[in-house]
């Protein structure tokens, strides 16, 4: 089943969800501010952030700008490790 994160700074409305949601049998991981929210962003495999919009500390949209650049980040390393793996492939024949 899907590991959810859970955040906002409100711990009652996070507390219902994860009610509802531990029924259902989803894996409920929560966070009460942006920062907490990081954390378990990249200690653990989540399929689907709830996340408040109005937040201390880092509020919901720089949790998003943040993992949208980490994600971003992570595609270009992965394209620049595939054109290494192409550009060592294609001068194999060349060596041999």
């Amino acid at each position: 089943m899907a590991n959810i994160l859970v955040c906002d700074d409100d711990r009652e409305i996070v507390d219902a969800i994860e009610i509802y949601l531990l029924q259902e049998g989803y894996t409920i991981y929560k966070a009460y501010d942006g920062e907490q929210a990081i954390k378990v962003l990249k200690e653990q495999q989540i399929h689907l952030l709830l996340i408040d919009v109005m937040m201390p500390k880092l509020d919901g949209l720089q949790v998003l700008t943040r993992l949208r650049e980490q994600l971003d980040r992570q595609r270009l390393e992965r394209r620049d490790m595939e054109t290494l793996r192409r550009r060592y492939e294609e001068s194999l024949p060349v060596l041999r």
